[in-house]
């Protein structure tokens, strides 16, 4: 009775995520109804095939979002962002290969600085922590030194690490402090 009903046509949905001509938000639309939508196997396939397509769209609509919630900061954009960031768990779920080949490296690692950042709500950096720590499964031993200190500052109990200029913290590490010299 109250069984989601599948959606129509999942093979046009795939080739809207693909289409290069349609607007990001469209194919964002489009992919979220292929993962809705698409049994489990298929859709590891096709984050395989298309992990290019599927980062690309993600990114864009990631980067369209931040600068929406910088301006307005509506709950609508909120949605938005949890809509992406959906998005973002299945990139790090279905494609652990290729993150642990450390690909996307620091483009994922600059996405979730963003959302680990003290400024934001603690929903929203809860969500970074969860996210972070799918990353850190997938990088495994191909984390650098960076990421290593990031997951100490989110443990409690963890020792901070330290530097030249003393204990790491969580802020210092998201947003480095400008050395001139």
């Amino acid at each position: 009775m109250f069984s989601k009903k599948p959606h129509g046509d999942v093979k046009k949905s795939t080739q809207k995520v693909l289409d290069p001509k349609k607007d990001v938000l469209t194919r964002l639309k489009h992919l979220r109804i292929v993962i809705e939508n698409a049994e489990s196997v298929d859709l590891k396939h096709f984050f395989d095939q298309n992990y290019s397509h599927i980062y690309y769209v993600f990114f864009e609509n990631f980067v369209t979002i931040e600068v929406n919630l910088k301006q307005k900061g509506h709950k609508s954009q909120r949605e938005e962002l949890d809509s992406i960031l959906f998005i973002f768990e299945k990139i790090l779920q279905l494609l652990p290969e290729r993150i642990h080949q450390r690909w996307q490296f620091h483009s994922i690692g600059l996405i979730l600085k963003k959302l680990l950042h003290t400024g934001n709500s603690l929903k929203i950096r809860r969500e970074g922590v969860r996210l972070f720590l799918l990353w850190m499964q997938a990088l495994q031993t191909n984390a650098l030194p960076e990421q290593l200190w990031i997951f100490a500052c989110l443990i409690p109990g963890f020792p901070a690490p330290q530097s030249e200029h003393g204990p790491r913290t969580l802020d210092n590490l998201i947003s480095p402090p400008l050395c001139l010299q």
